[in-house]
């Protein structure tokens, strides 16, 4: 992680960025990026920039916490922004 300008909407924005989640399938759909998502909206007020995301549930998965596609490589790979200005709460994020 790391908190940098990102280009999106026409405009170069601070943001937190996420740049790489993995984990070992034993450790997948067990809650835990929506424990850290949570713990970064309560600590952080910018946008959170989730970049170069492989793995097509976990785009759908985004987008049901409210993150928008900025970014589409051809359906292969994707960058999403969580924009600050829709107040969410850690536990809207359980959807």
């Amino acid at each position: 992680m790391r908190i940098g300008p990102r280009f999106y909407n026409g405009t170069v924005q601070p943001c937190l960025q996420i740049a790489s989640v993995s984990a070992e399938e034993k450790y997948q759909r067990k809650g835990i990026f929506t424990r850290l998502l949570a713990y970064l909206l309560e600590a952080n007020k910018l946008p959170i920039f989730v970049e170069g995301v492989l793995d097509l549930g976990f785009v759908a998965a985004l987008k049901r916490r409210g993150f928008v596609i900025v970014s589409d490589y051809d359906g292969f790979q994707a960058d999403l922004v969580l924009e600050r200005e829709k107040p969410l709460s850690a536990n809207s994020l359980a959807t």
